[in-house]
């Protein structure tokens, strides 16, 4: 039975804004652990966003050019 995995935004300085960038997967896509799943960016830095499990990339609940904060959820991953 797949388990469903949150993918959330990591905590960084609260009174930074951030933006969702880009999203390397299209749901559906598989992931596995160690690839680049998203980049997001700071007032000070872009940052790119791995994923930390294997499986498939079944939502995004955040598009490209979404305002994002910390500890947000972005999406799921449904593992094996």
């Amino acid at each position: 039975m797949a388990e469903r995995m949150e993918i959330r935004a990591p905590e960084y300085e609260a009174d930074c804004s951030a933006v969702l960038s880009y999203w390397y997967a299209d749901v559906g896509d598989p992931v596995e652990v160690g690839d680049d799943l998203l980049d997001y960016e700071t007032d000070k830095a872009t940052v790119t966003l791995e994923a930390t499990v294997t499986g498939k990339l079944s939502e995004v609940l955040v598009q490209e050019d979404g305002v994002i904060e910390p500890g947000m959820l972005l999406g799921y991953i449904d593992t094996p």
